[in-house]
């Protein structure tokens, strides 16, 4: 259990606050590459005498590099996710172990099932009076013309 405990408190925060300093010290090279003269912006579209293959596969070479930076960016916001929510669960855990502060987790644990039941109600009362506007208003209103239109209009 110490082990688990040093990792989620001490090695995962230090190993993803590096990775993501590593990442922001290097961000403003890397746009520069990507966006700049040597990327994107390079691209010399308006030269005639460059073949347009040569112009689409730098064009594409920098999207490529565009698309690799943003899923990196989205894989950091998942291992935080994770991390964030192993701490929680830490902690959850960790207060359920003491007699006093039990309390309050068997009491959410508790609640949890009422809470769940009345998103439910809540979503089936919801999603009723929705369908009901489309029936009703569909055909003079444009708000009410589509399904995803009325949910925004609610």
């Amino acid at each position: 259990m110490f082990i688990i405990n040093m990792v989620l408190q001490v090695v995962l925060p230090i190993v993803y606050f590096a990775v993501r300093y590593a990442r922001i010290t290097s961000s403003g090279k890397d746009i520069s590459k990507i966006i700049g003269i040597d990327g994107l912006l390079g691209v010399p579209w308006a030269d005639t005498s460059v073949e347009l293959n040569t112009k689409m596969e730098r064009f594409f070479e920098g999207l490529d590099m565009f698309v690799k930076r943003i899923a990196t960016e989205k894989i950091m916001s998942y291992v935080y996710f994770l991390q964030a929510t192993c701490a929680l669960m830490r902690l959850i855990f960790q207060t359920s172990a003491h007699p006093r502060t039990a309390i309050l987790v068997k009491t959410l644990r508790t609640g949890v099932d009422d809470f769940c039941l009345f998103l439910l109600l809540l979503a089936v009362l919801f999603v009723g009076f929705l369908v009901l506007a489309l029936a009703q208003f569909s055909g003079s209103n444009e708000n009410f013309s589509k399904f995803q239109n009325a949910f925004v209009m609610l």
